[in-house]
């Protein structure tokens, strides 16, 4: 049983490119541009989801990220330790080694 169908009546400009293609063939060639502009909306909305929730994740770990150097900091100047529950032993900071003094090591 074939489909019932409507008619769209739609004015393009005369220098439009549906007038490049051969009479006979332009609605077929309209409706599956329709057809294509169709599915490409409905992919571009699920490209937009996941973008959003890679972008959701990515601000949650710059959050983390910030956070984390936020402690490393501290750990660094003698505050807290930069790992939780983690405590320098009494009398003891964190500090950065000596590079030179490291490197001294292999001369």
């Amino acid at each position: 049983m074939e489909k019932k169908r409507k008619r769209l009546e739609v004015l393009v400009p005369e220098e439009h490119p549906i007038w490049r293609v051969p009479k006979g063939s332009r609605t077929a060639f309209v409706v599956a541009c329709l057809d294509l502009g169709t599915r490409m909306e409905e992919i571009l909305a699920v490209v937009d989801a996941r973008f959003a929730t890679i972008e959701g994740r990515l601000v949650s770990l710059e959050e983390a990220l910030v956070r984390m150097g936020a402690r490393l900091e501290e750990a660094l100047a003698g505050g807290r330790p930069a790992e939780p529950g983690v405590r320098p032993g009494e009398g003891e900071t964190a500090t950065i080694p000596d590079p030179d003094g490291f490197l001294a090591a292999f001369e």
